[in-house]
């Protein structure tokens, strides 16, 4: 995520939250400089390193000092390598 003030400078906000909603609707929050899921890379640059462990539609956003800057989703696909089953793949 980039923050971009008004005249197109990056900028680093007070406060920088991740938000994810996962598959059965449970709301997390990542907070910059409280939680390492969120890192910064360059003024104004951040991102969220998350591990989804379940299928499904996933939502997140982002937001700057409670204010939403940028929302979306992404869908996560079943392996199809995942084998419920022992065996010799040799």
């Amino acid at each position: 995520m980039t923050f971009t003030n008004s005249a197109g400078a990056n900028y680093d906000p007070a406060t920088v939250v991740f938000r994810t909603v996962d598959p059965m609707d449970v709301n997390r929050s990542y907070t910059y400089g409280t939680d390492s899921e969120v890192t910064k890379t360059a003024t104004g640059k951040y991102k969220a390193t998350i591990a989804p462990n379940m299928c499904g539609r996933w939502f997140y956003r982002w937001e700057d000092t409670s204010t939403l800057v940028k929302e979306d989703d992404f869908i996560v696909h079943e392996s199809a390598f995942y084998q419920d089953i022992g065996g010799d793949y040799a």
